[in-house]
Order: structure tokens, then sequence, then C-alpha cells
């Protein structure tokens, strides 16, 4: 089990790595045709997935390593997400080999706030006390 003065030190460091492998990903050069398996408007379930993930991991150090309540925490993970997702579009927009996309903006978002209306709904101590080992 983590000591919680560890925990605050190392908690904020997935989340920002998954930060970066978004920017490397969402910004890398990428064939313009969509795969042959792909159905059409994939890439948008693939936005929400991608920044529902970010959501919860923001959620995760800001609820457990700092107390915040779940709706406090969850705001922070949404608004993180959310705001990361609209960046990552504005700077797709100015890449030559990328386009920014104002869909995959909404979905970015609905994927963040899916994270929000779940941690509302739902007590998500029993998750994490599982992966922490216990809750303060």
């Amino acid at each position: 089990m983590l000591m919680p003065g560890r925990w605050l030190q190392i908690s904020w460091l997935l989340p920002t790595a998954w930060m970066v492998t978004l920017y490397y990903v969402l910004t890398m050069e990428v064939d313009p045709e969509p795969p042959t398996w792909a159905f059409p408007h994939i890439d948008k379930l693939i936005h929400f997935g991608l920044f529902a993930v970010l959501a919860w991991l923001w959620f995760i150090p800001s609820r457990w390593a700092i107390s915040l309540t779940n709706r406090q925490a969850a705001l922070i993970g949404f608004l993180i997400a959310s705001f990361y997702g609209g960046l990552t579009e504005f700077i797709q927009s100015t890449l030559p080999h990328r386009h920014g996309n104002s869909w995959d903006v909404l979905a970015n978002s609905v994927g963040a706030a899916t994270v929000f209306v779940h941690a509302l709904q739902r007590r998500c101590n029993t998750i994490i006390t599982f992966l922490l080992g216990s809750s303060k």
C-alpha cells in the first residue's frame, strides 16, 4: 500500500503520461482513408473513449490524493479532459497533415461527461479501494 504523501506525489504521473500519449497520437501523420474494417465515424467513438479515460485518470488523484468529493473530482476530470480535447483539435487545425474537427471536440467532451455523470451516480470507492488498498 502506498503512503498518502507518496500517493499524492505520483498520482499525477499517469494522467499526465496519458495526455502526452494523446498529444503524440492526435498530432501524428495518419492515412486520410479509414481502414477497410472501420465503420463510418469510428474516429468519434475512439475520441469518446480516449477522453473518457483521460477524465477518469484525472478523477482518481483528484478524489483520493487531495480528498475532493466525487462531484468536485469528476468536475475537475471533465474540465481538464474537455479543455484538452478542444486544445488538441485546435492544434490539429494548425498542422498541415491534420485537420481540427468540431465533432471530435464534441466526442471528446461527451466521453469526459460520461465519466462525470458516472461518478455522480455511483460510489466509486469500491474500485479505488481495491486498486489502492484503502481509501482516506
